[in-house]
C-alpha cells in the first residue's frame, strides 16, 4: 500500500511539473523525468526482486529473459493507471482541452519510458562478466559508470518530450499534436528495444562468452 501511494504521488507530481511546463516553466521537464523515473523503480520492484535472487531466476523451466521481460507489463500498466490520475488532476487544475490531448500522448510514451529506463536500471546491475570489468583502466570504467547511471532516467526522460515539443509547437502558433506524436512513437518505439534488450541480453552476453573462449582456444 506504501508503495502504490509512493508511484501516485510521485507521477501527480510530475503531471503537475508537466503541465507547469506546457505552461513555459520548461525546467520543470526535469523534475517530472526525475519524478516518472524514481515512480517506475517502485512500480518494477518485482523485477529487481526476480534480479536479486539470480539462482531461483535460473530454476525457472523458461529463459531468464523470458522470466524479466514478463515482469515489464505490470509495471507498465500500474503507470498507465497512476498516470491517468495524474493527468486528470492537471487537467482539473486548469481544464485546457490542449492539456488533455498532449496529456493522453505523454501518459502513453511516458509510462513505457519510464518502465524503460527503470528496467535499464534494474537490469544492468546484474554483473554479468565480471572479469573484463577488472581489467578496464579508471580512464575507461569511469565514463562506463558515468554512462550507466545517466542513460537509465534519460529514457525516463524522452518519454516526456512530447509536452516539449507541443509547448514549442503553441509559442509558434503551430499544430501542438503532430510533434508530440512524433517523439511519442520514437519513445514507444525506443522502449520497445529497451525490452527486448532485457529479454535476450543474457543470451547475447552467453554468446558473447562462448564466441570469445571459441578464438581462445
Amino acid at each position: 500500500t506504501v508503495r502504490i501511494v509512493r508511484v501516485l504521488v510521485l507521477v501527480i507530481g510530475a503531471a503537475l511539473a508537466l503541465r507547469a511546463t506546457y505552461a513555459g516553466t520548461t525546467p520543470l521537464i526535469l523534475v517530472a523525468g526525475a519524478l516518472t523515473f524514481v515512480a517506475a523503480l517502485d512500480a518494477t520492484e518485482p523485477l529487481a526482486q526476480e534480479v536479486d535472487h539470480p539462482t531461483l531466476l535460473a530454476s525457472y523451466p523458461k529463459p531468464a529473459g523470458v522470466v524479466l521481460v514478463q515482469h515489464l507489463a505490470a509495471p507498465v500498466l500500474l503507470m498507465l493507471v497512476v498516470g491517468a490520475i495524474g493527468l486528470g488532476v492537471a487537467y482539473a487544475v486548469d481544464p485546457n482541452p490542449d492539456v488533455l490531448v498532449i496529456g493522453l500522448i505523454t501518459l502513453v510514451s511516458g509510462s513505457f519510458a519510464a518502465v524503460a529506463g527503470a528496467s535499464v536500471s534494474v537490469v544492468s546491475e546484474v554483473a554479468l562478466d565480471q572479469g573484463d570489468t577488472a581489467v578496464f583502466s579508471p580512464e575507461v570504467a569511469g565514463p562506463s559508470v558515468v554512462i550507466r547511471t545517466l542513460w537509465p532516467p534519460a529514457v525516463a526522460m524522452i518519454g516526456l518530450l512530447p509536452v516539449l515539443l507541443a509547448q514549442r509547437a503553441m509559442r509558434a502558433g503551430n499544430d501542438i499534436t503532430g510533434p508530440a506524436l512524433t517523439v511519442a512513437v520514437f519513445a514507444v518505439a525506443l522502449s520497445g528495444m529497451v525490452f527486448l534488450w532485457v529479454r535476450y541480453r543474457a543470451d547475447m552476453h552467453e554468446a558473447a562468452g562462448l564466441s570469445a573462449k571459441g578464438a581462445s582456444s
